[in-house]
């Protein structure tokens, strides 16, 4: 609202803006958000793809469905080879959120990844949703953190673990040293990836 108060056009996936209409549930905490006023909504939308004309620069708008949430926006600056991918990749101390409960999914998350991956070249800048510059080496190897993820819950969930079962299994334990994350952001990445495969 205050970006549109101040005259800028406000531009989203279509499914964000149905979800801000709608008011939103947080699947982990139970937390609700209400709807927002008409003046909070984006003023336009698009569906697959949007390319905007940015002071001689194309901006091409490429949604990637059901990862982070399910009205992901990346962004392509192809004459600048510069990636934002949105916090469909976020690094640093951190791993990364899945929105489950509002559309998100590992899976998408992974197909998102390999979007990026096939766009890029060695000199590409990626802007991540969170965290610092990244190069396409540093996406391949989020890549295989995303996909390790995946498939040892998968394993989990096969073998029919309640979500409680599968924190007290500690899946992750030699990512979060790696990474660097705390008990709590390790529970809530077992929760967001256990949650995902269990609704799809």
């Amino acid at each position: 609202a205050a970006f549109a108060a101040d005259g800028a056009g406000v531009i989203a996936h279509e499914n964000v803006r149905k979800r801000l209409a709608a008011g939103t549930v947080n699947g982990l905490t139970g937390n609700k958000t209400p709807p927002v006023s008409e003046q909070a909504l984006p003023g336009k939308t698009y569906g697959k793809a949007t390319t905007l004309n940015l002071r001689g620069r194309k901006a091409q708008l490429r949604h990637i469905p059901r990862a982070h949430t399910d009205g992901d926006t990346f962004v392509w600056f192809a004459d600048a080879n510069v990636i934002a991918t949105g916090d469909i990749v976020s690094v640093g101390a951190r791993y990364p959120n899945i929105d489950f409960a509002n559309g998100g999914s590992i899976s998408g998350m992974i197909a998102g990844v390999d979007t990026y991956i096939k766009l890029a070249n060695e000199g590409t800048k990626i802007v991540p949703g969170h965290g610092p510059l990244l190069k396409k080496s540093d996406l391949v190897e989020y890549r295989d953190m995303l996909v390790m993820a995946r498939d040892r819950m998968a394993k989990l969930v096969a073998e029919g673990k309640s979500e409680s079962e599968a924190i007290e299994a500690r899946p992750f334990a030699d990512l979060d040293a790696k990474i660097g994350v705390n008990e709590q952001g390790s529970r809530n990445f077992i929760r967001v990836v256990y949650n995902s495969l269990k609704r799809k």
